[in-house]
């Protein structure tokens, strides 16, 4: 494999990563009552735990595409 398709791997990698945090994000933002009564019918979790979860669990999403994506990709970019 060539660096070149290294490069566009990663890139769509990333794009595709970024578009699943904005959709997490987005309903955690815009539906975030019909989203906690989903989750709450199966585990019985308050709401305020509710937005600890989701946000940590954005943030470390966020932190793994930048670590394992992005990162490799302006290395490669850097390098050649």
């Amino acid at each position: 494999m060539s660096i070149d398709q290294v490069r566009s791997v990663l890139l769509v990698s990333t794009l595709v990563n970024f578009g699943a945090l904005l959709i997490w994000a987005g309903l955690v933002l815009f539906a975030k009552r019909s989203l906690f009564a989903l989750v709450s019918r199966v585990l019985s979790v308050s709401e305020p735990t509710f937005n600890a979860i989701n946000l940590g669990g954005i943030s470390l999403y966020k932190l793994g595409i930048i670590l394992f994506n992005l990162g490799p990709l302006i290395g490669l970019w850097v390098v050649g």
